[in-house]
């Protein structure tokens, strides 16, 4: 789309890089990039497929999840719920430790980025506070899939790495891998079914909404659940928008960064990808610590995507549809 591509056109500029492409009509377009990166010595990390691995068949549990976007607090609370687990909710490292030293749990999730203690730091204090037999599995929840990222992970004592945005099939599987329990063959006709119509829903789509709706219904398989969700997104990413043009006009570009960061992750995992993706470019614009102040049109462009996502919720969605099969 033309937001896209200026979008990947401003991302490969802020990290030095530079983009072409070449257009044939009625044939295609093709993009390319350069971009300069130091060799990284790092090798990839995998999780000991032994460490920590539970010796109970059960397939369900009590789950502890720490997460600060409220978007995805709904969302995993949700996935997890409806697949009969037990979950305690809470919103940072802190709240997280705290409830380690009351409560047992079979299974720990843990955001990595969080304000008052992140995950990273909250996984080697319940590491340190818990004897081993009482020490459940911790597996990180990051945006973050790079070698490094999850070598930070696993060195601070977590087990396990999930990437975002959140999907339901990625969680669960996680989960009963981590529960003991075997994970359901993948040509179960629940999820063929469930395959087969997202892609339908994919190609009957003219043209590219604020708001993937058909496959965000069968993520949930619940309209009125997405619209729950997507209601508070647009709640929460108003009042973001509020402190990032305040934090912009007092040069705050580490708050800029974290909103930015949590409007990214929260509109990823409601499909809504034009906000997600205008949200990023403002991210790797604060984290890049370009000085001079962040340029308007990035604030701008995320304000536009965020009006347009809007709009569109309260003026072009019907919300009365028939039940959606939930993918099991």
């Amino acid at each position: 789309t033309g937001l896209g591509t200026t979008i990947a056109y401003q991302l490969v500029e802020l990290m030095g890089g530079r983009i072409t492409l070449a257009s044939v009509p009625g044939k295609g377009t093709t993009f390319e990039f350069t971009i300069e990166l130091a060799r990284s010595a790092d090798q990839a990390v995998q999780p000991d497929p032994q460490r920590h691995m539970p010796q109970s068949p059960h397939a369900t549990g009590t789950i502890l999840v720490a997460e600060d976007t409220p978007v995805n607090r709904m969302v995993i609370r949700n996935h997890l719920e409806a697949a009969g687990h037990t979950v305690h909710i809470v919103e940072n490292g802190r709240e997280a430790l705290n409830a380690c030293g009351t409560l047992r749990f079979d299974l720990i999730l843990l955001d990595v980025q969080m304000p008052v203690m992140d995950g990273l730091e909250a996984a080697r204090r319940i590491k340190a506070m818990l004897p081993d037999p009482m020490l459940p599995p911790i597996v990180a929840l990051t945006a973050n899939a790079d070698a490094r990222s999850q070598a930070k992970c696993m060195a601070a004592g977590m087990d396990d790495v999930m990437t975002k945005p959140i999907r339901r099939e990625i969680l669960l599987q996680g989960v009963r891998r981590w529960l003991g329990a075997k994970p359901k063959p993948a040509g179960c006709a629940g999820a063929e079914a469930a395959g087969q119509g997202k892609a339908e829903g994919v190609k009957k789509g003219d043209g590219k909404p604020p708001l993937d709706l058909k496959t965000a219904e069968y993520e949930f398989g619940d309209r009125d659940m997405v619209r729950e969700i997507v209601e508070e997104l647009i709640e929460n990413v108003g009042a973001y928008i509020i402190d990032i043009r305040r934090a912009a006009a007092r040069g705050d570009q580490d708050l800029m960064r974290a909103r930015a960061h949590a409007i990214k992750g929260g509109a990823a995992t409601m499909e809504a990808h034009s906000l997600s993706m205008a949200a990023a470019a403002l991210e790797v614009y604060c984290k890049n610590g370009e000085s001079g102040g962040v340029p308007e049109a990035l604030i701008a462009r995320l304000t536009s995507a965020y009006g347009a996502l809007k709009h569109y919720v309260e003026n072009e969605v019907s919300w009365q549809s028939d039940p959606v099969e939930r993918r099991s």
